[in-house]
Parts: structure tokens; sequence; C-alpha cells
């Protein structure tokens, strides 16, 4: 019975180590990427939104909350 016990647990310890990497990964993947043509459209649409033109990156929940949804 020991021997089956120590075997479950190792599946479920393997199991926890799988699920954390693949949470890992999901959150690697967290994240879009803009880019511009020129520094000054970059700065004019920072400008716009009320963020450093110098900032290279900006919260993503922060900048959820000032758009809207444009179809």
């Amino acid at each position: 019975m020991e021997r089956a016990a120590k075997t479950a647990h190792m599946k479920e310890v393997k199991q926890q180590v799988k699920d954390a990497a693949q949470k890992q990964a999901q959150n690697m993947d967290a994240y879009v990427m803009l880019s511009f043509d020129t520094w000054e459209t970059k700065a004019a649409f920072c400008r716009r939104l009320g963020y450093d033109p110098y900032d290279k990156f900006l919260k993503g929940e922060v900048f959820d909350g000032q758009v809207e949804r444009v179809e």
C-alpha cells in the first residue's frame, strides 16, 4: 500500500508541476505589441491617450479601460 501511495503522490506532484508550467507559459504570452513608423506617430498616440511618449510599456488593463470597442 505504501508503494501505491508514493506512486499516487508522485503522479500528483508531476501534474502540479505540469499545471504550473502551463500557467507560466500562458502568462508569458500576456502581451501585445504596437509598432509605429516613426517616433513622432508613437508620441502623438501616447499624448492622445495621456501616456508619456518616452514610456516603453503601458499596462494593458489601464489601456483597456480607456478604449471602446470599434466595429
